[in-house]
């Protein structure tokens, strides 16, 4: 099965501390794949429209992640109310990435 949306997770996935946990290993491996594959430009969207701020963190977490692997957000904005951001690899040194408190 695949699954685009916290929304539909929630029912099935509603433990905080589970979801705390799937949200390091999201980031965890956001850098692994970036830092091995160096793509010149991400580019990244929402599945859902209209995001709350508590969804829309999530994000801007795996952004943060995407920055410190060296890139730099060159485009922002909303598409008919998803979000999307175009990240450009700047050449900045990678720093590592340590897991979130839940």
């Amino acid at each position: 099965a695949t699954f685009l949306s916290g929304r539909t997770t929630r029912r099935f996935i509603s433990s905080r501390e589970d979801r705390a946990a799937i949200l390091n290993a999201i980031l965890a491996a956001v850098h692994s794949v970036v830092d091995t594959i160096r793509p010149e430009r991400i580019h990244r969207e929402t599945q859902d429209d209209d995001l709350p701020d508590r969804a829309l963190r999530k994000h801007l977490l795996i952004e943060g992640v995407i920055r410190m692997s060296g890139y730099s957000v060159v485009e922002e904005g909303l598409t008919g109310g998803a979000h999307v951001w175009v990240l450009e690899r700047t050449g900045a040194v990678p720093v590592a990435l340590m897991p979130l408190e839940s």
